[in-house]
């Protein structure tokens, strides 16, 4: 029997990521029973299966074979080609209770004439591998126990874009021991992580929940990646059975995956859904009421800038507590100043942002504060945390502050490119032109309403983080 080396290194890489955290591994079963040769992994929780491009001789045995996983990975890990030295393919022959894996070392001796390389065989190794036959003892039945044709179930499936799905499961996974839930009916994916929410909204149309532990949900993200360039594949069927199990399958079945669901939690979707539905009420001059998310005070920072201070802070400040502040320079320019101290130095170090946009619903109350009055408690590691998952250039700063002054910040994805497709729209619905060059130069023209704009600002996110303000 031949492998393609390269081909069983990734397949063997991914059980080893699929099983990083585990404290035994029953071992890895090698099924010769079909046409095509499959290499199986399950603990009775899990499993993994994928077909292999591995040459049948006459010679070799149908059945199903169990090797320890260890000695397996071991010896493929010898089998690596390097330098100049070549290795393509592995042999495995079958022996009463071990596996003969050779491999040959070819060195480059030329070209043919039509440019073909030529190689000459070097060196021959070959290394012992012990197997049994499943089910031979308790260990090696939990691998045939294994209902493998059941991951390739398509029936009410979702096919996603691999590389999409992969991209919101390492976004949702930064901190282990969570749940990441990627949920069909509110078309979002999101975590509750120790000190903040992060949340994705989803474009894709769907109807399977996922609901993975983030450890897994890493790990699995990290084999699709794979699978991905190795199958070259660019979709991944994806099922939720029962809500109990998650199944992860190629439509050409090479390769599938099932995985235990992880077990919901009322509060995480309950936090969720206090988070979004944080609103500031703003009357108009009709006395018309409007909610607004976030509406108290709207601002508009890049990202490198922000995340830069908050670096610097983190590096330079005795505590990971301190209050946010904004203040105005001498041209009345909103700027963000992350000022912190470092007792031990008996010095302090300020950092000023430049705002790029800022918006804040106006009070009519007497002495009522503007944001340059206020303060803003924060921990510099938890917005360090939250940043650093961010990939737009500009970020929305948005603060929530409540009847009893419990501030909330919003801390999100700005896409810069919407902005002016929701302003001409919202503009429209109240009778106004669109902003033009033409319509500015004018005379006439008239700016969007700060509650306007403020009202379009959730529909030019991307991913959102929320948090409480804590007292520093």
């Amino acid at each position: 029997m031949i492998f393609n080396v390269k081909e069983l290194t990734n397949i063997l890489n991914n059980i080893a990521a699929f099983t990083a955290k585990d404290k035994q591994i029953p071992g890895v079963m090698i099924d010769t029973t079909g046409d095509v040769v499959k290499i199986c992994y399950s603990d009775g929780r899990k499993h993994l299966i994928r077909e292999t491009n591995a040459i049948k001789e006459e010679t070799d045995p149908e059945g199903k074979f169990v090797v320890e996983f260890e000695p397996f990975i071991k010896i493929v890990g010898h089998c690596q080609p390097f330098g100049n030295i070549l290795i393509d393919d592995a042999v495995l022959t079958f022996n009463e209770k071990v596996i003969q894996f050779s491999v040959d070392s070819k060195i480059l001796v030329g070209e043919t004439e039509d440019g073909e390389k030529e190689y000459t065989t070097a060196s021959n190794k070959t290394m012992p591998l012990p197997y049994k036959q499943a089910g031979a003892d308790m260990k090696s039945a939990i691998l045939i126990r294994a209902n493998y044709d059941a991951i390739f179930d398509a029936t009410e499936c979702d096919t996603w874009d691999i590389a999409e799905l992969i991209g919101y499961m390492n976004r949702l996974t930064v901190e282990d021991g969570k749940v990441a839930y990627i949920s069909a009916p509110w078309k979002l994916g999101f975590v509750n992580n120790q000190a903040y929410v992060t949340a994705v909204p989803i474009e894709t149309e769907f109807k399977n929940n996922i609901q993975l532990s983030t450890g897994p949900a890493k790990a699995i993200a990290t084999i699709l990646g794979k699978v991905k360039n190795e199958l070259e594949v660019d979709d991944i069927c994806v099922k939720n059975i029962d809500n109990n199990y998650i199944t992860f399958f190629t439509a050409d079945n090479k390769f599938g995956l099932w995985v235990e669901a992880a077990k919901g939690n009322k509060i995480h979707v309950e936090n969720v859904r206090r988070y979004q539905s944080l609103v500031v009420v703003h009357k108009d001059e009709n006395g018309d009421e409007q909610e607004i998310p976030y509406g108290k005070y709207h601002v508009s920072i890049r990202k490198d800038l922000l995340q830069d201070a908050i670096k610097t802070g983190l590096n330079f400040a005795s505590s990971d507590k301190i209050s946010l502040k904004f203040n105005k320079n001498e041209d009345d320019e909103l700027y963000l100043a992350v000022k912190v101290s470092n007792s031990s130095a008996s010095t302090g170090n300020e950092n000023r942002i430049t705002v790029s946009d800022y918006c804040e619903i106006k009070s009519n109350e007497i002495n009522a504060k503007d944001i340059t009055a206020d303060e803003f408690p924060v921990s510099l590691k938890v917005m360090n945390d939250m940043i650093n998952i961010i990939k737009s250039e500009i970020v929305a700063f948005d603060i929530n502050i409540d009847e009893n002054g419990t501030k909330t910040l919003r801390l999100a994805e700005l896409d810069v490119e919407k902005i002016p497709v929701e302003n001409k729209l919202a503009r429209e619905a109240i009778g106004l032109p669109e902003v033009t060059e033409e319509y500015l130069a004018s005379g006439n023209a008239i700016a969007t309403p700060v509650n306007v704009k403020m009202g379009y600002r959730a529909k030019t996110l991307g991913l959102i983080q929320y948090t409480l303000m804590q007292k520093a």
